[in-house]
């Protein structure tokens, strides 16, 4: 597996997978070692034990959020990519976005107003199709894992080590097969974003400010991984393990 970027939020947002694709703090809190401003201590419970807070946002304004102020970053284009975070949701059912990059086409992670934790993709900002992995909302860290397999046209999602779906292609809204061969470039001009989305209002062409974020994100996040590659099983062992083991986190999997 190829590491993109790496973000363990150990007082800082810096990319620590050594590629410098550091992050941008656009508030004055996004990262908060220890107990903060919830009921529960954000931070996996390692050595670190700080984590990503996202404080969520009232009539679009005061949300923490973070972004990569090179607009270019995190195109994917028509390549294979997979996305591993750990998350801890606030357990209130709204529409919110932990991550996104989307203007035109592009991904993001959404958590659906059921409470289901997605991957959105969208193609030419005509359809979207969505790959749910389950519910987040139970107080409880769990790493959510999707990956991209273009050569086998499919993807793989999971929730902590369970495979949930093996899916061979997704149906955009509009019926339109997923097509999750070379045809489907998420390439776009918008800003890698943490903790809200931009309205498709306003062109990308600078960090949007306030007025212009939606679906701000309550809740936690940690060690988020980007690869530009397909992460089989035994990676998301890997990754899991990495974290459970000296976290004393353990969910129960199927293998």
């Amino acid at each position: 597996m190829s590491l993109y970027a790496k973000y363990e939020f150990t007082g800082n947002l810096n990319d620590t997978s050594g590629n410098g694709r550091n992050l941008t703090n656009y508030t004055s809190q996004p990262y908060v070692p220890g107990v903060i401003a919830f009921p529960y201590t954000f931070g996996i419970e390692d050595e670190t034990n700080s984590a990503a807070n996202f404080t969520g946002g009232v009539d679009y304004y005061g949300g923490t959020k973070a972004q990569c102020t090179n607009n270019g970053l995190f195109n994917v284009g028509t390549g294979n990519f997979s996305i591993s975070v750990w998350m801890k949701y606030d357990g209130a059912y709204r529409t919110q976005t932990p991550v996104w990059k989307i203007y035109g086409g592009g991904f993001q992670i959404w958590v659906q107003n059921t409470g289901t934790m997605a991957l959105r993709l969208r193609r030419s900002g005509v359809a979207d199709c969505y790959a749910p992995t389950g519910l987040i909302g139970d107080g409880e860290w769990h790493m959510y894992t999707w990956s991209m397999d273009r050569a086998n046209t499919k993807w793989d999602y999971y929730l902590d080590l369970n495979k949930t779906v093996n899916q061979a292609d997704i149906t955009y809204t509009d019926g339109t097969p997923g097509l999750f061969g070379p045809t489907l470039d998420l390439s776009n001009s918008a800003y890698f974003m943490l903790g809200a989305e931009a309205s498709e209002l306003w062109p990308p062409a600078s960090p949007p400010n306030d007025g212009e974020l939606v679906k701000y994100f309550f809740g936690g996040m940690d060690n988020l991984n980007f690869y530009d590659s397909t992460l089989t099983q035994t990676d998301v062992n890997d990754l899991y393990f990495q974290i459970a083991l000296r976290s004393k986190i353990w969910h129960g999997a199927t293998f």
